[in-house]
């Protein structure tokens, strides 16, 4: 969960938890208890994983947990998802950057 306040306006719409791209390559959902101006909600609306829940108050939690139990997230959005944040481009840019090359020019028309 990401900290509460006005002051973490910035960290939560750029930050991202590692654990989601465990997540996605598990095809696990992601039940996401965070403000709903956070790149985590965002990534899992717009990616249809899982349920977004932004209340603190018991009863409504559990209610989103037994919606997303009830809802399967479908096998495709995990792909495309993967697709989208890990794709062969971005894991390229990376390798780049930790060789402390050239990242930027790397694009999907580049990997096989």
């Amino acid at each position: 969960m990401y900290p509460a306040g006005g002051k973490y306006q910035l960290f939560h719409r750029t930050s991202l938890p590692i654990k989601v791209s465990t997540y996605v390559q598990a095809q696990r959902p992601i039940f996401a208890h965070t403000p709903a101006d956070s790149t985590l909600a965002c990534v899992v609306t717009k990616y249809k994983l899982g349920a977004v829940c932004m209340a603190g108050i018991e009863n409504d939690i559990a209610g989103d947990i037994r919606t997303l139990l009830q809802h399967p997230v479908p096998r495709e959005n995990f792909a495309r998802a993967a697709s989208d944040l890990m794709g062969c481009a971005q894991v390229q840019q990376l390798g780049a950057a930790l060789r402390g090359e050239d990242w930027r020019h790397f694009s999907e028309s580049d990997c096989p």
